[in-house]
């Protein structure tokens, strides 16, 4: 068969209603809104987190963070405790089996470049059942997560005040993300 071309085509095209757009002043230009939000308070930002006095600070929350990132999720955080405790096991046996100074790391496990500086510079660790904890990992979400600094790699602000050095839950939190 061969293609045909429409009948017309010039005629509907012409017909068709055209507006002029132009974007705003956040240079949207798809799906332009009509909305005041940018006359609310912000959630957080990061004026209001460097903010020196109380009046400075403009926003609902002043202390924001990225949180616990452990490069290696599958590993460190997991619904039941035994299964996360056998699974950290064998992480802190597989870093600690590696040959310090090293630059051949087994397939075995997840290895981030915090981990791999970790390994080659002789950090050790023994595996603690008390290291095993509850997390806010997402919304209504709370699995264990086993929290050692060998492992970890970055805690963030974490490691001060609204989690405390024993990393509680006890303090209240917002947890968001995008």
């Amino acid at each position: 068969k061969s293609l045909q071309r429409a009948p017309n085509c010039s005629s509907w095209v012409s017909e068709l209603s055209r507006a002029e757009i132009t974007p705003d002043v956040k240079h949207n230009w798809l799906n332009l809104t009509d909305n005041d939000f940018d006359s609310l308070i912000p959630v957080a930002t990061k004026v209001a987190k460097a903010a020196k006095k109380p009046a400075q600070e403009k926003a609902i929350f002043k202390l924001f963070s990225l949180g616990v990132s452990t490069n290696r999720d599958e590993w460190l955080y997991d619904f039941d405790a035994t299964t996360l405790g056998a699974k950290a096991r064998l992480m802190l046996a597989t870093v600690d089996s590696h040959a310090i100074g090293s630059d051949e790391f087994a397939d075995s496990i997840k290895w981030s470049e915090t981990l791999k500086r970790r390994a080659k510079s002789s950090q050790r660790e023994k595996y603690d059942t008390d290291s095993i904890v509850r997390a806010a990992y997402r919304p209504f979400v709370a699995p264990f997560i086993y929290q050692s600094e060998p492992v970890v790699s970055q805690r963030y602000l974490n490691r001060n005040s609204w989690l405390a050095e024993e990393w509680s839950m006890s303090s209240a939190m917002t947890c968001a993300n995008s």
